[in-house]
């Protein structure tokens, strides 16, 4: 694997690590479990999927997972608008 490969893995677990401290701050209300549940559930697959496309069988599959990893740093960003 390159350093370019090896950097983006590190880099997911660590914002998925983030991510889930952030969520145990956020307000224990009905609005604040379903925030930080899909937070969690987004920010913690963007690494899955980048982990999943390091074995990918083809280029398309590895393209497919992490279209599918981009996508969750999408919503990511999306929930992390709203709680700011």
């Amino acid at each position: 694997m390159s350093e370019r490969g090896k950097d983006i893995l590190e880099r997911s677990k660590r914002f998925a690590i983030k991510i889930i401290k952030l969520s145990g701050h956020l307000p224990r209300t009905p609005a604040g479990f379903v925030i930080a549940e899909q937070l969690i559930g987004c920010g913690t697959s963007v690494g899955a999927n980048t982990v999943e496309a390091q074995d990918a069988s083809s280029r398309k599959d590895f393209i497919n997972k992490m279209s599918i990893a981009l996508r969750e740093c999408r919503e990511s960003k999306y929930w992390l608008s709203i709680i700011q």
